[in-house]
């Protein structure tokens, strides 16, 4: 993976550096936000279709990057034109979701396995993570298939990636062979589930001593469950940034550790990452954007995983956030069918939309479970840090905030808070922010959609470590819709907002 996206919350501020660069104001530029309609229940065979049809080639057997097949000077075949060496390894995984969902033709794992070989006979890569994709799919297609070429080639991709592992930082694969040296998640707990597959398969246990090997040095370096940090660089530096698919990779590990050794902790241990992201990285119980590029496919891997953990443990909550993702993201669909990286507003209709970013929601709803209703309602509340944000910051350091954080910092013009909630039907909500404002009374703007922004008063707190609510009343349409708390002239007071929590009245 050649992007490596820095920052301990994911970065949502693109829209309002846009404006602010344009010198546009902040409320003209909510001109750009459109509510849509709840749609027909979820269809993933349409989920399916609609994304083969805008992305596959059979002729070159390989999926385009981008929805209008052109290329833009990416690391993928024909000047990016074609996806990317990682990105088509998520691609087959997806395609093996649709196999084993009954929507796709298996021969569907070959083609695509043959056109990606013809493009990269040696198949070599400077980053082991990259490779490393290919190597637990190719467990998973031969599992499918049983054909020994899948195998073969997952054998020879761990192989060659192990070659990689040594003592520094105590252990651990290098994520690149050149160039930036760090050890990190989204290269060693994969192999871990790679190693037990062949394991399982050859009965070798050089692999199984190896799976091992690569869980306790991730366990004393990486994990914390239920955190999962992502890696460690430098004089040992650990990065604790937070990814969506770097707990995706770890409930991956520890299911796998679970499989061989049948001890419950590594279960317990799978549930508790999982349950991390659904209560952070979440907005009413809808995973985040974490952008696009690379980033558009992190939460296609964490819902795969969190699909193979609702399996295994059978526990209806694991279902239920898959089904309500899959919702929001079906809803969130553009006339071509496609969604991009944001479930809880629409996708902007006029941008071509990369196929790593669209597998996700793709992945989300070809691993719920039916049957689905038209909304899922989710728990209503929406974290400020979670948000998308304009000019502001977000911090940890006041106790007594809920899920990770809250956004300060929010004192200047042009700052902002941009909430994307989703309503069931047009009706009179009740909308509470939960707040800090310690150093006096005040005042912000806020707005719906492309609705005229109206004043808010938030009484001052004793103190800072004091958090307290203000309760208002909105009418809301039907669908998506964006709430925005910002700081235009006549606005006064520094602010803490911790949450928006949004409830229809009786």
């Amino acid at each position: 993976m050649k992007c490596v996206r820095r920052g301990a919350f994911p970065n949502l501020a693109s829209r309002f550096l846009l404006v602010l660069m344009l010198g546009l104001s902040f409320v003209s530029a909510q001109a750009s936000v459109s509510t849509q309609t709840l749609s027909q229940s979820v269809n993933p065979a349409r989920a399916w279709q609609d994304f083969y049809q805008s992305y596959w080639d059979a002729n070159r057997q390989y999926f385009f990057a981008y929805s209008d097949h052109i290329g833009r000077n990416g690391t993928g075949p024909k000047a990016g034109t074609y996806a990317d060496f990682w990105w088509e390894a998520q691609l087959w995984d997806l395609t093996m979701d649709a196999v084993q969902s009954g929507i796709a033709d298996k021969a569907m794992i070959d083609s695509i396995f043959e056109g990606f070989n013809r493009e990269n006979p040696d198949w070599y890569n400077d980053f082991n993570d990259d490779l490393g994709w290919w190597a637990l799919a190719a467990t998973r297609a031969y599992k499918i298939t049983e054909k020994p070429v899948y195998l073969e080639r997952a054998k020879s991709l761990f192989d060659d990636i192990w070659t990689y592992w040594d003592e520094t930082y105590g252990g651990g694969v290098w994520w690149r062979r050149r160039g930036e040296r760090q050890k990190n998640v989204a290269t060693n707990a994969p192999l871990v589930a790679t190693a037990v597959r062949l394991f399982q398969v050859t009965g070798e246990q050089k692999y199984l001593d190896d799976a091992k090997k690569i869980w306790a040095w991730l366990e004393t370096s990486l994990f914390a469950f239920p955190r999962v940090y992502d890696n460690i660089v430098g004089a040992n530096e650990l990065r604790r940034w937070d990814f969506s698919y770097n707990y995706g990779n770890a409930i991956v590990a520890a299911l796998a550790m679970y499989e061989v050794e049948h001890d419950p902790s590594y279960l317990e241990k799978a549930k508790l990452a999982a349950d991390w992201v659904m209560t952070n990285l979440t907005n009413n119980g809808v995973l985040l954007s974490e952008g696009t590029g690379d980033g558009g496919g992190f939460k296609g891997v964490f819902v795969r995983r969190l699909h193979d953990l609702a399996v295994v443990t059978n526990e209806d909550r694991y279902w239920r956030a898959l089904q309500a993702n899959a919702i929001s993201a079906w809803n969130a669909r553009r006339s071509d069918g496609l969604t991009g990286d944001e479930w809880q507003s629409q996708s902007p209709p006029e941008r071509p939309l990369e196929a790593l970013t669209v597998s996700s929601a793709v992945a989300v709803i070809l691993n719920a479970k039916p049957p689905f209703e038209s909304f899922a309602a989710g728990n209503g509340i929406y974290e400020a840090e979670n948000s998308e944000r304009g000019g502001v910051e977000s911090s940890a350091t006041a106790p007594g905030f809920t899920a990770r954080g809250y956004v300060n910092h929010f004192f200047k013009t042009d700052q902002g808070v941009t909430f994307h909630v989703a309503t069931a039907q047009a009706a009179t909500y009740s909308v509470t922010l939960r707040y800090s404002a310690g150093g006096g009374n005040v005042s912000r703007l806020l707005q719906i959609n492309n609705g005229s922004p109206t004043k808010i008063d938030l009484p001052a707190t004793n103190s800072w470590l004091e958090w307290q609510e203000v309760n208002f009343k909105l009418d809301l349409p039907q669908g998506f819709s964006s709430i925005t708390v910002f700081f235009k002239a006549g606005s006064k007071g520094y602010l803490n907002l911790d949450h928006l929590r949004l409830k229809e009245l009786p």
